[in-house]
C-alpha cells in the first residue's frame, strides 16, 4: 500500500469515528429527555397513604311483601284502677226508700301524666244502680292524718246493663243523679272520699300539711224549739227521723277550715249545697267550737252556735215565716261501743259478700265467701264512727255512711289492691 493510500484510509477512519460521536451524542441527549421525563423514585421516608378499606357491603335486595299481614302484637294487661268510695243515701228512687245507704265508687287510673278517673259505679242496698265509664272528671286530693280523702266532680256513661244512663257526681255539692230512660235517682253525697291509707295519687302539694284534727259526728238530739222551725226538724223531735252533725277539715284549708253540715232524716238544714264552710276553733287537737253568726240570707246559711265540750248546738235561721231557732244536745251515735254486726258487699261487678261482726268481748270476725276469718285486732273511734279491722291478710278500714246505720270503705289485701265496701248494721 502506497502512502496516498494509507492517507485516505485514515481520513475514512476518522470521518467513521466523527460519524459514530454524532450518532452517540445524539442518543445521550434522548436518553437526558427520557431521564427528566421519568425521574427515579426518591429514597428515603415515605408517609403511609390512607388505609386500605374493606369493599363496601353490598345491600341484600328488600324482599316482596307477604301476602299475609304479621300477627297481631299480644294484648297488654288492664292498668290496675284504684278506689275511692263516697258514702250515699238514696234521696228519691222509684223502688228504694228515701234513707237507703249507697256508695258511690269511682275508680282511678295512675298514668304517666297523672291519675285520671276511669270508672264509675253506684251501689244502693244490695242493688247496682249505675255503672259505666268515665267522661268527664276532676280530682281533688287533700291529706288527713293518716291518710288522703278525695273529692270528685265527674260524668260518666252506662256500659252493660246500665247502657243509656248517665252518672252526674259531684262530691263539692253533695250530690250525684243517675238519669235512666224513664227515671231518674237522687242521691246525697258526703263531700270527701273514706279515707285511703294506701298511697296518694300525689296530687295533693308537698306543702301541705294534715289539718291536725279529725272529723267529728254526733247525733243531735232536739232539745227546744221556736218559731217556724223546718218540718224535718220538728219530726226529729217527735220521734220521726234522726238529725246527725257531722264536722270535717275543709279539703282546701285557709281561714274557713272546717265543713260542718247538720242533716234530719234527709233534709239538710245547715251546710247544703256548698255552703256549711265556718272558722273552726282547735284545741289540743280536736274540734272545740265553731261560730256562724249570719243568716241564710246573708252567707248562705243558718246562724250556728257549736260547743263540743258542752255538748251543744244551736241553730237559727230567718224565712218569710219569721225567726226560727232549734237547739239540740250532742250524743254519740249508736254501734261505737257493744256488739256491732255490719253486713254487704264488696262495690265490685260480682259483689261478693262480706259480715264483720263484734261481740261483747271486742273480738271481731269477718266472714266473706263463706270463709270465717277471726280478725286479730279491731277499733272504732268513737268521735268520728271510724272502724278499722286488721286480718292476719287483710285490713278494713270502714266509715260511717250518711246513716247511722251504715258503713263504707275498703277492703284492702296486704301486698294487693283495695275493694270498696258497702255495709249496713244489722
Amino acid at each position: 500500500m502506497n502512502e496516498r493510500a494509507k492517507g485516505n484510509g485514515c481520513l475514512y477512519l476518522v470521518g467513521l469515528l466523527g460519524v459514530g460521536m454524532v450518532l452517540a451524542g445524539l442518543g445521550l441527549d434522548r436518553l437526558g429527555s427520557w431521564v427528566d421525563e421519568h425521574p427515579p423514585p426518591e429514597r428515603g421516608f415515605s408517609p403511609p397513604g390512607p388505609t386500605p378499606q374493606p369493599p363496601a357491603a353490598v345491600a341484600e335486595p328488600t324482599p316482596a311483601p307477604s301476602a299475609e299481614p304479621p300477627p297481631a302484637p299480644e294484648p297488654l294487661e288492664p292498668a290496675a284502677l284504684s278506689p275511692l268510695v263516697w258514702a250515699a243515701e238514696v234521696v228519691s228512687h222509684p223502688s228504694l226508700l228515701a234513707g237507703t245507704p249507697c256508695a258511690v265508687v269511682v275508680r282511678v287510673e295512675r298514668r304517666l301524666d297523672g291519675p285520671h278517673p276511669a270508672e264509675a259505679e253506684v251501689a244502693c242496698g244490695a242493688e247496682s244502680v249505675f255503672r259505666g265509664t268515665v267522661t268527664s272528671q276532676a280530682l281533688v286530693e287533700a291529706r288527713r292524718a293518716r291518710g288522703y280523702v278525695y273529692r270528685a266532680d265527674v260524668e260518666a256513661a252506662g256500659v252493660a246493663e246500665h247502657v243509656g244512663s248517665t252518672l252526674r257526681f259531684t262530691s263539692a255539692e253533695r250530690r250525684a243523679a243517675v238519669t235512666a230512660p224513664g227515671r231518674t235517682i237522687e242521691l246525697y253525697v258526703e263531700d270527701a272520699s273514706a279515707m285511703r291509707d294506701h298511697g296518694p295519687f300525689e296530687l295533693a302539694s308537698e306543702r301541705q300539711a294534715a289539718p291536725g284534727w279529725s272529723a267529728v259526728r254526733r247525733r243531735a238530739l232536739v232539745r227546744q224549739l221556736s218559731g217556724p222551725v223546718p218540718l224535718a226538724v220538728q219530726r226529729a223531735r217527735d220521734g220521726d227521723g234522726e238529725c246527725t252533725l257531722s264536722a270535717r277539715p275543709s279539703m282546701s284549708g285557709g281561714e274557713l277550715s272546717c265543713r260542718i253540715v247538720l242533716r234530719c232524716g234527709g233534709a239538710v238544714i245547715y251546710g247544703a249545697g256548698e255552703s256549711g264552710y265556718n272558722r273552726c276553733v282547735i284545741a289540743d287537737g280536736a274540734l272545740a267550737s265553731a261560730e256562724d253568726t249570719g243568716f241564710s240570707g246573708e252567707d248562705t246559711d243558718p246562724s250556728l252556735s257549736l260547743d263540743l265540750a258542752a255538748r251543744s248546738l244551736v241553730v237559727r235561721d230567718a224565712s218569710i215565716d219569721g225567726e226560727w231557732s232549734a237547739t239540740f244536745r250532742l250524743d254519740v251515735e249508736d254501734g261505737c261501743d257493744g256488739p256491732l254486726t255490719l253486713t254487704g258487699a264488696t262495690v265490685t261487678p260480682d259483689a261478693e259478700a262480706v259480715n264483720v261482726a263484734r261481740d261483747a268481748q271486742g273480738q271481731w270476725r269477718v266472714e266473706r265467701a263463706g270463709e270465717a276469718a277471726i280478725v286479730l285486732t279491731g277499733s272504732v273511734d268513737c268521735a268520728s264512727g271510724d272502724a278499722m279491722v286488721r286480718q292476719l291478710d287483710a285490713f278494713l278500714d270502714l266509715e260511717r255512711g250518711v246513716g247511722e246505720d251504715s258503713f263504707v270503705g275498703y277492703w284492702r289485701n296486704v301486698g294487693g289492691g283495695a275493694e270498696p265496701l258497702l255495709l249496713r248494721v244489722r
